[in-house]
């Protein structure tokens, strides 16, 4: 299903009542219309004053519409992220609130974006058409990120878009942060460190021997789990042995995606726009899978901690311990708020993130052109470096005409190019000769 657009340049149409079409519109009917009069021509009058009759026409739908539609709120639910329903009220009834529909085109509009004052961040366009009493409808879920909605907005427009006219809906619940999660992809999991780091123990141990010499009287008070009862069976005191009992493993695996592009190249060029967005596509496969290997770990009991920065740099640390509530939807969630710049903060982002415990591995994720984070030799890293993307596969002449014709400019198998395998195996020999441990991903 594709994404859903806006119609009749909704867009601007929450600036403007008259889109670019509209203008085209009326200037065209006005030319005819002089062109006609001047000239003494009767077909070009007549389908001057048509056009112009039409757009008044459409103009008084319009306003008569939102005259009657004014009071009308709607609200909004979500079922996850995939889809909406719409809820229009009151005076639904009345008949004319379907007699409008055959005049005018009647839409519930949202503009998400992750970053809305800047043009650069990612955006969508939620519009919903409000064709009935209740309206359920499937939404394509945009790229992986947390989106914050603007005011939500009732647009009217003629069915031929030449005028569009918004009511707020500022009492709707639309409005507000979506999350995006990332998609987790099929790779070739690492080979992890061994021991007990990262492991969940459900129960304590007990450090205990069954030797006279480590216990004690019971004195109240006393721990009765600790009670030797084997002692209690042949002398008939109670008596506890000497020791403490051990809370579960603490240690855990944290995750870090590197979230410092490299310099792209700049401009306006195609080879410059297909470069960036193959760096981007590459990024969003790393978190992909870096997704994959943090839902991996934590099916097997192990306790996760997803690294992440806010918009303002500051660094976010969420913990994922099995069996406290949904960890599939923490750990996504996590990683839907991984952004990515230019500014080089990795050197921060892992400082935030090394706790000084042994016991703890960190799993860095990163591609061939973004640097290595500096660590101590005590700390447990594990550089994994990606993605390893597979061969494309061999395509016939007519598959090539068919992806020359109708699929995006950018396709997947233009990822995995001689240069890109040529950094690949440049960053993986440089970080083995820097004495780390380093894996592809």
């Amino acid at each position: 299903m594709p994404r859903l657009k806006p119609s009749c340049n909704h867009g601007k149409a929450c600036r403007t009542p008259i889109s670019n079409f509209g203008i085209a519109f009326l200037v065209i009917g006005a030319l005819l219309t002089l062109l006609g009069f001047s000239r003494g021509e009767l077909a070009a009058t007549i389908s001057g004053i048509t056009l112009l009759l039409y757009a008044f026409l459409s103009l008084i739908c319009v306003i008569v519409t939102r005259l009657f539609w004014r009071r009308i709120l709607i609200s909004a639910e979500w079922s996850g992220l995939e889809y909406i329903t719409l809820h229009p009220a009151p005076s639904v009834n009345h008949p004319r609130f379907f007699l409008f529909l055959l005049f005018c085109d009647i839409r519930f509009y949202v503009r998400y974006a992750t970053k809305p004052e800047n043009p650069d961040g990612a955006s969508f366009l939620l519009s919903v058409p409000v064709t009935r009493k209740e309206i359920k409808q499937r939404i394509q879920p945009p790229p992986r990120g947390v989106y914050r909605g603007d005011t939500p907005l009732l647009l009217i427009s003629d069915l031929a878009g030449i005028f569009c006219l918004a009511i707020p809906q500022p009492d709707t619940r639309t409005a507000g942060t979506l999350v995006s999660h990332p998609e987790s992809e099929s790779c070739t999991l690492p080979i992890l460190p061994p021991g007990r780091s990262g492991q969940y123990a459900g129960k304590s141990t007990f450090k205990r021997s069954e030797e006279l010499y480590e216990t004690r009287s019971y004195l109240p008070g006393d721990d009765p789990r600790k009670i030797n009862w084997k002692i209690f069976a042949h002398t008939g005191e109670l008596s506890i042995r000497e020791g403490e009992l051990l809370p579960p493993p603490s240690s855990e695996y944290v995750i870090i995606v590197n979230p410092c592009l490299p310099e792209t190249p700049r401009g306006d060029t195609h080879r410059a726009a297909m470069q960036r967005g193959a760096t981007m596509l590459r990024f969003e496969a790393l978190v992909r899978r870096a997704a994959q290997v943090a839902l991996y770990l934590s099916e097997k009991k192990r306790i996760v901690t997803i690294m992440t920065e806010t918009e303002n740099g500051a660094c976010v640390r969420v913990c994922v311990a099995p069996g406290e509530g949904d960890s599939k939807d923490a750990i996504l969630g996590a990683l839907a708020s991984c952004r990515v710049h230019q500014e080089d903060t990795v050197q921060a982002l892992m400082a935030a993130a090394i706790s000084g415990k042994p016991e703890t591995t960190y799993l860095f994720f990163m591609m061939p052109e973004q640097k290595a984070a500096s660590v101590s030799r005590q700390s447990n890293v594990l550089f994994l470096l990606g993605p390893v993307l597979d061969h494309p596969p061999q395509l016939s002449l007519r598959d090539k005409v068919a992806r020359a014709l109708f699929l995006d400019g950018a396709p997947r198998d233009t990822l995995n190019t001689g240069a890109y395998q040529a950094r690949y195996a440049e960053a993986l020999l440089t970080l083995k000769k820097g004495a780390h441990d380093v894996q592809g991903i």
